[in-house]
């Protein structure tokens, strides 16, 4: 049989006959499959469940890590005041630890495994300082403009919600990702579950803390817009995490590290902020001076007028940086940025109900135990039973589009 004519034959199926050579017949090539023998269906089923495990696991500590820094938050910003310093003075020390605690972190971590980890950052530097620059740009207009007679609380927790509409489409521009559609419903239902938490602050329902807030000046329409826009820098720093985490040559803690760093520098550089009219504390150099004077001088002192500051600002830190130690940890493992975003929802109730168990008094300095259930309680656990399901459901549905793009995948 010619050559030529053999490679034109098809049988019934339409399938080439293989043709004849003077080395003999060619074995027909097999076609890939996607089927698993039981074995291998069985090991992949328990590679899942443990990674789903992994993942439930780093965010519980993700939300327990950044639920702390919220509570402590008003706590150490309300008495580094009192101790006579201020909000620029309370960030630029604790953005002094942050790298500190980071490679102390990272050199745990390699006495641990035994693994060499890299001190410099193995991915782009210039990564590395817009991420530490937009976390620096975060913590100064949060901190500045999120001063309760600037942006009442109960608009805090309103305007929080926008780093997730802001982090799916910068992740829509940035990485050219989008959602599914199941995906896409679930983070509605997280948007539904914190309006659902916060609504007794915006009708202002006892329990809410809103009922003596009051407006009718410019500043309280200009504050409120300053604070939302706070959360644009921390949608762009989530976004980018998640596209240098998920590259395979990038260490999630040296990179995480070195961003800490370029935040202190920028913090640093940017002292000038504190003294923009209608923005910063310090009215002069003298009055900065003195400001800073007091406020690292009782971060280091356990004298009665300094508020117990030294203990209260390192529960601040290590609670910021075991947040983003999870943070980076649930980037690089799970769905990415969206996924954290939804994650972190669940902060704002878990801080609420906190604060209905438990209340600070400022004059005497100390928490107490005081629960006081009254409508906003109600509507808080009404948000987590909506919030909790609808992250659960988000992360199967995560596995479940993953999976099927890899059976979509060529071979």
């Amino acid at each position: 049989m010619d050559n030529l004519e053999a490679l034109q034959l098809e049988d019934r199926n339409g399938i080439s006959t293989p043709p004849e050579s003077v080395y003999g017949t060619i074995s027909q090539q097999k076609i890939p499959t996607n089927k698993q023998s039981p074995a291998a269906a069985g090991y992949s089923s328990i590679v899942r469940a443990f990674k789903r495990i992994e993942i439930g696991f780093i965010s519980v500590m993700y939300v327990l890590g950044f639920a702390a820094f919220h509570v402590m938050l008003p706590v150490y910003a309300g008495s580094t005041k009192m101790a006579g310093g201020d909000s620029f003075i309370m960030i630029v020390y604790a953005s002094l630890w942050f790298p500190v605690v980071f490679f102390i972190f990272t050199n745990l971590l390699q006495a641990l495994s035994g693994n060499v980890v890299t001190w410099l950052p193995v991915g782009k530097w210039r990564a590395v300082i817009a991420v530490g620059v937009c976390y620096a740009a975060t913590g100064l207009i949060i901190s500045f403009a999120g001063l309760p007679e600037r942006t009442p609380p109960y608009l805090q927790a309103v305007l929080s919600t926008l780093r997730l509409p802001f982090v799916i489409i910068l992740r829509l521009l940035i990485l050219r990702k989008g959602l599914s559609l199941r995906r896409f419903g679930c983070t509605i239902a997280v948007l539904v579950g914190i309006f659902i938490t916060i609504a007794p602050q915006i009708w202002l329902l006892p329990g809410s803390g809103s009922e003596s807030m009051n407006g009718g000046s410019i500043a309280h329409i200009i504050w409120p817009l300053i604070f939302a826009f706070g959360y644009l820098p921390a949608a762009t720093f989530t976004v980018l995490l998640e596209r240098e985490l998920q590259q395979t040559e990038t260490h999630s803690l040296s990179f995480i590290t070195w961003t800490q760093v370029f935040l202190f520098v920028t913090m640093t550089l940017l002292f000038w902020v504190d003294f923009i009219p209608f923005f910063g504390m310090a009215t002069s150099f003298e009055d900065f001076s003195q400001r800073l004077q007091r406020g690292i001088k009782c971060n280091f002192s356990s004298a009665g007028d300094c508020r117990g500051l030294t203990y209260k600002g390192w529960i601040f830190i290590m609670a910021y940086c075991f947040g983003n130690l999870f943070q980076v940890l649930l980037i690089e493992k799970a769905e990415g940025a969206v996924f954290v975003t939804v994650v972190l929802a669940i902060v704002t109730p878990l801080a609420t109900i906190f604060w209905t168990f438990f209340k600070f008094d400022q004059d005497v300095d100390r928490f107490y135990f005081d629960p006081e259930f009254t409508e906003t309680t109600a509507f808080t656990f009404g948000g987590l039973l909506i919030i909790v399901p609808s992250v659960i459901l988000y992360n199967v549905f995560s596995h479940w589009d993953a999976e099927k793009k890899l059976e979509r995948k060529p071979y």
